[in-house]
């Protein structure tokens, strides 16, 4: 168990990155989350409070910044397209450049491959109704968004997995409009294409 002294309080659809030293938590359904957790402390410590409240919203960590973008507003009352970079060493949030950036959409994946986040999929709705196949690449160190194409993307899809192999993106699985499926995509940023891929070949991908 951790300790709870100055813990957050019971929330969730919040989003949480190790910083090499420290857990950051940000945001959540029930709450604007601003913590961070040291485990060799077992301490918890506010850190400061970003002014948009979200969640269910993707967080990756560049290294030196966690970039947050997306999600749903207080208690998913409506459907954000923005973002922000929290950086520990100054205790600061930026805002985001909204130019060229994703559509609103919460449940959407994020991953980071070293010098960009990735966004992709996700509904433009709180319901998960309106289900997205698009995305877009972001860069923190030139504030930037690149639109990704759609040619042989997946299916329009939430709540799938998103991970980095240190070239390319997996996705797979998730809730497209007929339900649960199985079936996923690879994604190469450096020559921006996809690659339909089956379960497994999914798997064959990573045993190789």
């Amino acid at each position: 168990a951790i300790s709870t002294v100055n813990a957050p309080s019971g929330t969730y659809g919040h989003t949480a990155v190790w910083a090499g030293t420290e857990m950051i938590v940000h945001g959540g359904i029930l709450g604007n989350v601003n913590k961070k957790y040291d485990p060799i402390a077992d301490t918890w410590t506010d850190i400061a409070i970003n002014s948009t409240t979200r969640c269910f919203h993707s967080a990756v960590w560049t290294g030196s910044q966690m970039v947050v973008w997306g999600g749903g507003g207080l208690l998913a009352s409506s459907v954000l397209n923005s973002g922000a970079r929290y950086t520990p060493a100054t205790n600061t949030w930026q805002t985001t450049t909204l130019t060229n950036g994703p559509s609103a959409r919460i449940f959407q994946s994020s991953v980071w491959t070293g010098t960009e986040m990735i966004v992709w999929g996700g509904s433009s709705d709180i319901n998960g109704t309106t289900k997205l196949n698009t995305g877009a690449k972001y860069s923190p160190l030139t504030n930037t968004w690149i639109t990704m194409p759609t040619f042989n993307a997946p299916g329009a899809r939430i709540s799938h997995t998103g991970v980095w192999t240190g070239q390319k993106k997996i996705i797979f699985g998730g809730n497209e409009d007929g339900g649960t499926v199985n079936t996923g995509a690879i994604y190469d940023p450096s020559i921006g294409t996809y690659s339909p891929a089956s379960p497994v070949e999914i798997f064959l991908y990573r045993k190789n």
